[in-house]
């Protein structure tokens, strides 16, 4: 397995690839994995620009940087954020007696 970290990876064939961001508030970071042979791992970080808003920064980083626009086979996305929170799903199902199949009664 090979890793690299570059300002602007060359990525052959990205639908093959998986890409991870890690969104924070000054820095996109970006993991790129190879998901057939050898899976090649490449990283690299964005600074965002202070002077614009959060999701004008994040748009500039994003146009900006050509690799992070290709076709990837996968694509997962972590967000830090003090303005908002993510609930976890519940693990167990919800088991309301509405919500429960029933047989139908017979005529």
């Amino acid at each position: 397995m090979a890793m690299t970290t570059a300002s602007e990876p060359a990525i052959e064939k990205p639908q093959y690839w998986r890409l991870l961001l890690d969104i924070e508030a000054d820095t996109l970071h970006a993991l790129a994995t190879s998901t057939v042979a050898d899976a090649t791992m490449q990283c690299f970080s964005i600074p965002l620009n202070p002077t614009l808003t959060p999701q004008a920064a994040l748009r500039e980083a994003v146009y900006s940087t050509p690799a992070l626009l290709s076709d990837f086979g996968r694509i997962d996305i972590v967000i830090a954020s003090d303005r908002f929170a993510v609930p976890k799903p519940p693990t167990q199902p919800r088991t309301s007696p509405r919500l429960q199949p029933t047989a139908p009664t017979p005529p």
